[in-house]
């Protein structure tokens, strides 16, 4: 008796759903507060390494 109300018990409950990564990182305030910082700042020093090192070196 007591396997068949266990069993019932566990056809019952839901299995659970994992949480997509995208809410995940959606739901963290200061997660985006670091990428909204990191990102650009890392975009505009390789933007800024990359403008410097295609200049022409100068030859008198």
């Amino acid at each position: 008796m007591a396997d068949q109300s266990k069993s019932s018990q566990d056809q019952a409950a839901p299995p659970e759903e994992r949480v997509p990564i995208g809410q995940v990182i959606f739901d963290d305030v200061f997660l985006l507060l670091m990428l909204g910082l990191v990102v650009p700042t890392l975009l505009y020093i390789v933007w800024g390494l990359w403008s410097t090192s295609v200049i022409p070196v100068y030859h008198p």
